[in-house]
């Protein structure tokens, strides 16, 4: 089983923010991005469909398809003219021949961390999204390009594929973003399973 996570767990390091410095911590608060958002539209959502599943993206995230070995992805707008690194959420799937998303995990985990430089696994749970499909739920950090990230992956598996919904953003900032990334991974349905 390929280790799909890996490169799209890791690319928004290189791809959106590089060596970039971004601003202090308490700059970026949980109340600042909620006005951020407020500011440029009302609360609405972007449901995205792929061809076995539907997930809903945050409506002021610019959202790319086909991308980087992503199916799909949501990248943050920047939160002030210093932000130089976009929070993202991505989903990717692949055909899995394991028993479950248990399974699915313990088959990624490995790969996870000989690939991350300085992986550092924080918690992994198990639990039931709130459309009804049991989950892996992975969070981590690790470092690439100069800089660290947190991460939040969770993994779900049906039917003989299998799904990962990867949030990413810098660890100083991971708490302000949790809430917004918990809403995609609790949207995630899988069609015609």
């Amino acid at each position: 089983m390929k280790a799909i996570s890996l490169v799209t767990l890791f690319f928004a390091l290189c791809a959106c923010g590089g060596n970039s410095v971004r601003p202090e911590p308490d700059l970026v608060t949980k109340q600042s991005v909620k006005e951020a958002e407020k500011k440029i539209q009302p609360p609405t959502l972007v449901v995205t469909k792929g061809e076995n599943y539907e997930v809903t993206y945050p409506y002021n995230w610019e959202i790319l398809r086909d991308y980087y070995g992503t199916d799909s992805m949501a990248i943050s707008l920047p939160e002030n003219d210093a932000d130089n690194f976009r929070e993202n959420v991505n989903l990717v799937f692949e055909k899995a021949a394991v028993k479950d998303h248990k399974a699915y995990y313990n088959a990624n985990l490995p790969s996870m961390k000989t690939q991350l430089k300085n992986f550092s696994l924080v918690s992994v749970v198990s639990g039931v999204s709130e459309t009804g499909l049991p989950f892996t739920d992975l969070i981590y950090t690790h470092e690439g390009a100069g800089v660290s990230a947190k991460n939040r992956a969770v993994f779900f598996h049906q039917n003989g594929v299998g799904f990962v919904i990867t949030s990413t953003s810098r660890p100083e900032t991971f708490d302000n973003y949790y809430d917004t990334f918990d809403r995609v991974v609790q949207s995630f349905t899988i069609l015609n399973p």
